[in-house]
């Protein structure tokens, strides 16, 4: 069985501060300048890396270190959310792209919530600044776009707020597509946004 996430970064950490006093001594030697290590620069080396691997833990995996299972993928073509990309009559590759980006968001949010690193009310937060951002695209689209058919002005709506934006992760930039566009998805979910702009919600509804 292989050691957890936790423990290889640990190992990582303790090989980190046991290697540097071994570089610096080499580096002194070729500068030809005594080989002085202070007790303030080790403890802030070692915050340092704290620090790192910190911000490595809430970094999303690559969207290709995501696999998606397929049978999860046919199940999920009968969720809500896809129900709102249909009334758009969204293409197929959109529909198979976002319900990818569903499932991968859902599955990293639930590995770095393991971690720790991420506070559930930051996820919360999150998700009220994409509905705050997802609110001001659809007024523009539907003044910019007056006269157009629905299903074009959706469309624009789908792919100006789920293409175009990398929404940061409590203050740290986030560049994995699948992580902004799965949480819309998931938003889409409950009925927090859509993208038909003539749909509302009804009271009562169930997400």
């Amino acid at each position: 069985m292989g050691r957890s996430t936790k423990s290889v970064r640990a190992r990582a950490l303790a090989d980190e501060v046991q290697d540097r006093p071994y570089r610096i001594a080499i580096t002194c030697r070729r500068r030809r300048e005594p080989g002085i290590i202070s007790r303030v620069g080790a403890v802030r080396q070692c915050r340092s890396l704290e620090q790192s691997l910190r911000r490595q833990r809430l970094l999303p995996r690559p969207a290709s270190q995501v696999p998606v299972d397929p049978e999860q993928r046919a199940k999920s073509m009968t969720r809500r959310f896809v129900h709102h990309l249909t009334r758009i009559d969204a293409s197929p590759d959109d529909v198979v792209q976002s319900v990818d980006h569903f499932l991968q968001f859902g599955a990293e949010k639930y590995r770095i919530g393991q971690e720790g690193s991420v506070p559930p009310s930051e996820w919360l937060q999150r998700g009220e600044r994409l509905c705050t951002r997802w609110r001001n695209i659809m007024r523009q689209t539907k003044v910019h776009m007056t006269g157009a058919d629905i299903r074009r002005i959706g469309t624009e709506v789908l792919m100006r707020t789920t293409y175009e934006h990398r929404e940061p992760l409590a203050g740290t930039p986030c560049d994995e597509m699948y992580m902004t566009s799965g949480h819309y998805h998931r938003l889409a979910e409950s009925d927090d946004v859509w993208w038909d702009t003539t749909y509302v919600p009804k009271v009562g509804d169930e997400a």
